[in-house]
């Protein structure tokens, strides 16, 4: 059976469309993956996102309407600070390159492995735990004209932070500016915002704060900002390291 017949036969036939699809030749299967890689196109592996519930796609809707209500333009947005925290391993985590030959077995060869003692296949909650990456905790907060960077120790090799280092280490610094700047500290809905302590702390001292919904990171601007920022650090930092070594 010639393509032309095949393709006629599934389009007038739904059932065996499956059938004429896989049956298609190499040869156009190659030409089908060279014009893909022609647009820029790729095999790639999805994004992952937590699926919501029904339950949390109505809160993130309802609060969505209330804010956009009463900060419709982006005007109304500029009392409003938002703020999370970032964590920077400072161990050497370098990547050694090597120049080896194609096939699969050449990579195993004893001098072209790279022996650490964390991997790129660990992953990051397990290193810490390990204790093999040191971490800087630092918590940022910016608004329109106004920023402020602040470094904690969480108490724990994860970088987790709790309430009573919110309100020791954390809060406290940003009183006097969110006072005299009217400030609000948009956050997040980390675990460590729900106990009474954190609520009766910002209401004795008079901390206004926007909490945002559960699992809703994309309404918030550091999820974008996370990756080039650590990007810059750690290039900053091998430069500097490369300065200090010569």
């Amino acid at each position: 059976m010639t393509m032309e017949a095949r393709v006629s036969l599934a389009s007038t036939n739904p059932d065996i469309s499956s059938f004429a699809k896989l049956s298609v030749p190499k040869v156009n299967i190659y030409f089908a993956v060279s014009a893909c890689q022609d647009e820029g196109i790729i095999n790639a592996v999805c994004e992952e996102e937590r699926e919501l519930t029904e339950k949390q796609a109505k809160a993130r809707l309802e609060w969505e309407a209330i804010e956009r209500t009463e900060r419709p333009t982006n005007e109304d947005w500029k009392d409003v600070a938002f703020c999370d925290e970032f964590h920077l391993g400072i161990d050497p985590q370098v990547i050694k390159r090597v120049k080896r030959k194609i096939r699969p077995e050449h990579g195993l060869k004893p001098e072209n492995v790279h022996r650490k003692k964390v991997t790129s296949k660990d992953t990051k909650v397990k290193a810490r735990e390990d204790e093999h990456l040191r971490l800087l905790n630092v918590f940022v907060v910016i608004g329109y004209d106004y920023r402020k960077i602040l470094t904690y120790d969480a108490g724990n090799v994860v970088g987790k932070m709790s309430t009573k280092c919110y309100t020791e280490q954390i809060h406290p610094h940003l009183l006097d500016d969110f006072r005299s700047k009217g400030l609000t500290l948009y956050r997040d809905a980390d675990s460590a915002h729900l106990p009474k302590a954190m609520e009766t702390w910002v209401k004795k001292n008079g901390l206004k704060v926007l909490p945002l919904r559960s699992v809703s990171p994309d309404f918030l601007i550091f999820e974008s900002m996370a990756n080039p920022l650590k990007r810059a650090f750690y290039a900053r930092r091998r430069a500097e390291g490369q300065m200090t070594k010569y």
